[in-house]
């Protein structure tokens, strides 16, 4: 659409795109490859065009902000975490730990490793007032630090996380974490909004043609009674 007006001193026109969330979430895909908007326009036989970097536009401090726009967010800001019991299903479940203190606010989904029988999980939480995203592998080898990722068609990160093991329930898991993970939590949500897909690969320690591979289904993950103390957490 075409709008006028002033900025100063000055008179412009306006182009704004008639659906900003799915435009900025192409936009926010492509500035991953450090890509160029190109906006090009005729009026009255004359061709305008202009391009935009998009390296850093959404690494500021506000992206939380723009990613929560046009959600509900009369609980966002209040002092006191929202409290819920949380919900177990097959593969996508959430709550609040209150069995010690500090709660514990934690989001997690499952899903099949690619060509086995076993079980991935993918954990979001708060603890400790520290944003954390781990994977949890029903596997018995000990995992690479390196870990390879992608959200949908997008180009693939490679980031190094602490790994381990434990038990969950009667399971026991190798787990790789990434502590401090606000910029992954923050593109996470952008891919969700358009049911998008987060995959995961990690390598056999001492066996690196060993790999193994998950695919999480994004949609709803931010969408549970818990996400504010989520988006809360490390401010």
């Amino acid at each position: 659409t075409l709008t006028g007006g002033t900025w100063g001193d000055d008179t412009w026109a306006t182009h704004r795109a008639p659906d900003s969330v799915a435009f900025l979430q192409l936009l926010n895909w492509h500035a991953a490859s450090d890509a160029s908007l190109i906006v090009r326009y005729e009026q009255r036989g004359r061709f305008h065009q202009v391009s935009f970097g998009l390296a850093d536009v959404f690494d500021t401090p506000v992206q939380p902000n723009l990613v929560q726009c046009g959600t509900d967010r009369s609980s966002l800001f209040l002092d006191a975490p929202v409290i819920d019991w949380g919900r177990y299903g097959e593969d996508f479940f959430w709550g609040v730990d209150e069995s010690k203190p500090p709660l514990k606010s934690y989001v997690v989904r499952d899903t099949t490793i690619a060509q086995t029988g076993s079980q991935a999980r993918l954990s979001m939480r708060c603890e400790d007032d520290q944003l954390q995203v781990d994977v949890y592998w029903e596997i018995r080898r000990d995992l690479d630090w390196t870990i390879l990722y992608r959200l949908n068609d997008g180009p693939v990160q490679t980031e190094e996380w602490i790994s381990g093991w434990g038990t969950w329930g009667d399971t026991e898991y190798k787990w790789t974490g990434l502590e401090e993970a606000g910029n992954l939590v923050a593109e996470l949500a952008w891919a969700a909004q358009s049911n998008g897909k987060f995959t995961v690969q990690s390598r056999d320690r001492h066996d690196p043609s060993e790999t193994y591979t998950a695919t999480f289904d994004l949609d709803g993950l931010f969408e549970t009674p818990v996400q504010p103390n989520l988006a809360r957490c490390g401010r």
